[in-house]
């Protein structure tokens, strides 16, 4: 991978890895999701709501230590469906493909939970492109599980745009 001002790594093995996060990943975690939160991208969460993304969450791993981004798998119940959350990676990796598998890894996950499809919400025109360039469709809310709604904040509510991605290979 290259980035500005950083010269370039050249592995045998891939330099990057996506794995559930453990207790020990936490504390680097949590505080990607608070500047992802400083920076407009990620919704607040309550301290509750938080220790549950993490504990749904994994991460992108440089050289298997150092986190380089988050994202979370939240099932949604009944509709069989499931959340990507918190999804957010240092701008430095940008370019790099951490969102990409990020991504990936959490519709793997989805698929062996035999979620039908995943979704996820932004407000962010970038992040918007980015989910269309991995295989999901604009979604219009009617489309998202009403539980995501539930206490969501009118005002962002209506700058929300939503993305969904079928899952293939999922038993009916």
């Amino acid at each position: 991978f290259t980035y500005a001002g950083y010269g370039t790594l050249f592995t045998r093995d891939r330099y990057m890895s996506v794995r559930r996060l453990g207790i020990d990943d936490f504390d680097a975690a949590y505080d990607l999701v608070q500047r992802g939160l400083e920076e407009g991208y990620l919704v607040a969460r309550s301290a509750e709501e938080v220790d549950t993304v993490l504990a749904s969450g994994f991460g992108a791993f440089v050289e298997g230590r150092h986190l380089a981004g988050i994202g979370a798998l939240l099932p949604g119940g009944e509709e069989r469906s499931g959340e990507i959350a918190a999804l957010y990676t240092l701008t430095r990796f940008l370019g790099e493909g951490v969102g990409g598998s990020l991504v990936s890894f959490a519709c793997s996950r989805a698929s062996e939970l035999g979620l039908s499809h995943v979704y996820a919400c932004t407000t962010s025109d970038r992040v918007g492109a980015f989910f269309a360039r991995n295989g999901f469709r604009a979604a219009g809310q009617e489309e998202i599980p009403e539980a995501k709604w539930r206490s969501y904040d009118p005002e962002r509510r209506s700058r929300v745009r939503c993305f969904l991605r079928e899952l293939k290979g999922v038993p009916e």
